[in-house]
């Protein structure tokens, strides 16, 4: 029998019981993987009732060399039982989440026989794989491996994933997880009894989504980190809630309409996007204030670094830096850091907004309303951290916006305040280009209430006035 990448074999029965005469049997069973991350993950996925049963289970798996996977089995694994289809070098690594907990970064370490790791590779637990060439993984399971006296027979099981606490001095470091989806099938993160935000790999770099807030199927296969928040032991895998593969697909087209009609006045979501054209990353701000301002595993998920692509994130005043950054509104404002590895044209774009919201850029003074659209500007390579910080418009109305070289530009309650104008021209322009004031003296430019472009000598600002 063999099951393909996308494909679902649902063997539909109801009975408590089942006999030999009930049972669907297969010799060789395989089932493939096209070796995707995240949502390109796409694998062959099987829902059955204690009614199927194999001999053996084959997973095909296509990667590619040189780059790491993320893997997790629903099944235990020998290691003589790995191998690779045209002979590529392999290994896999676990994680250890007391190293990150005591140090702040690390902890992937190489799974050998003689480590603890029991049957090489345990049901449940995330790995990460890389082969030495482009090849087809084949992973082979038996009865020897799970217990079973007779092959290997498929259930509609409830499953859970232990956590482990790993304690540390810092929040975002303790108690790190890397496990996986414990199902043949694909998984609504939504209808788990986990609350907390997760961080998945996506092939070029790692993103937190939350149940509730975000919608996300495991894919069969699929590994990802949490944390443990304080009380929570397990997370819980319902069996009557897998889904193959076109279940899946049509019920992300459902929750997406759905989930644009979401609102929580109480939790108001901010999601903003970095991108270079090529790559996207994102952040989100979740003004909340139930929460505290310092990290909280329950709500907040810290940004995992990812190399050679765009970075965004928010960060705290003790410069822990945020993925996921649920927070109090107070004050309305939030420092927002970027890392980038290439020069050039970057666009910030805010792609959900519960409040509106407005972006200041400290290099060039200007303050841009995502109202009106993308932010773009020019950055070096480099690391940022304290160049943009993303304000609530009424947050922007009260702050001393900017200088325009040595002149000084202020929001005032009716008016746009200049000083030190020395003589040079200032213009004024309303949002819809349209001037509304020429002066070269110092003092208070009456205007009413809204958003004003201030511009001399190619340079300009924005400005917010109640």
């Amino acid at each position: 029998m063999d099951i393909n990448a996308g494909g679902g074999l649902i063997v539909e029965d109801d009975l408590s019981g089942t006999t030999d005469e009930d049972t669907q049997h297969s010799d060789d069973m395989n089932i493939h993987h096209n070796g995707g991350h995240g949502e390109n993950g796409v694998g062959g996925s099987i829902i059955a009732n204690g009614n199927l049963h194999a001999n053996k289970v084959h997973f095909n798996i296509t990667v590619e060399g040189g780059k790491w996977h993320f893997f997790a089995f629903p099944f235990n694994i020998k290691k003589e039982n790995i191998k690779c289809q045209d002979g590529a070098d392999w290994v896999f690594h676990y994680y250890d989440g007391e190293v990150r907990a005591t140090n702040g970064k690390g902890g992937w370490k190489k799974v050998t026989s003689e480590e603890g790791q029991g049957n090489f590779l345990k049901a449940g637990v995330g790995y990460i794989f890389q082969s030495s060439k482009n090849d087809v993984l084949v992973i082979t399971v038996d009865e020897d491996d799970n217990l079973e006296e007779e092959g290997i027979r498929f259930n509609k099981d409830n499953k859970s994933n232990s956590l482990e606490a790993h304690a540390s001095e810092n929040e975002q470091d303790a108690s790190w997880n890397f496990m996986g989806n414990p199902h043949l099938s694909y998984y609504d993160l939504d209808v788990t009894t986990y609350n907390a935000p997760i961080t998945v790999w996506d092939g070029e770099k790692y993103i937190a989504v939350r149940p509730g807030d975000d919608e996300y199927q495991l894919a069969p296969f699929q590994a990802f980190f949490v944390q443990k928040p304080e009380g929570v032991k397990t997370i819980e895998f319902s069996g009557e809630n897998q889904l193959t593969h076109q279940q899946k697909e049509t019920k992300a087209q459902t929750t997406k309409a759905y989930a644009r009609n979401r609102f929580d006045a109480n939790r108001l979501i901010v999601n903003i996007n970095l991108t270079n054209g090529v790559n996207t990353d994102k952040t989100r701000v979740v003004f909340n204030d139930a929460q505290k301002m310092n990290y909280e595993i329950n709500c907040d998920a810290a940004k995992f670094a990812s190399t050679g692509v765009p970075q965004l994130y928010t960060l705290d005043n003790r410069k822990v830096k945020y993925a996921i950054n649920e927070r109090p509104q107070e004050g309305g404002t939030v420092p927002m850091g970027y890392s980038v590895s290439v020069g050039g044209n970057y666009t910030i774009d805010a792609t959900r907004m519960d409040i509106p919201m407005m972006l200041k850029d400290l290099q060039t003074g200007m303050i841009h309303d995502f109202d009106e659209g993308s932010y773009t500007f020019v950055s070096e390579a480099g690391i940022f951290d304290n160049r943009f910080v993303l304000m609530t418009r009424a947050a922007a109305t009260s702050i001393d916006v900017a200088t325009l070289g040595s002149i000084k530009v202020a929001a005032t309650e009716g008016g746009i305040e200049v000083s030190q104008l020395n003589g040079i021209t200032l213009n004024v322009f309303a949002a819809g280009g349209e001037k509304v004031a020429s002066t070269q003296t110092d003092g208070v430019i009456p205007v009413t209430a809204g958003i004003y472009v201030v511009e001399t000598n190619g340079k300009s600002v924005k400005v917010v006035v109640k």
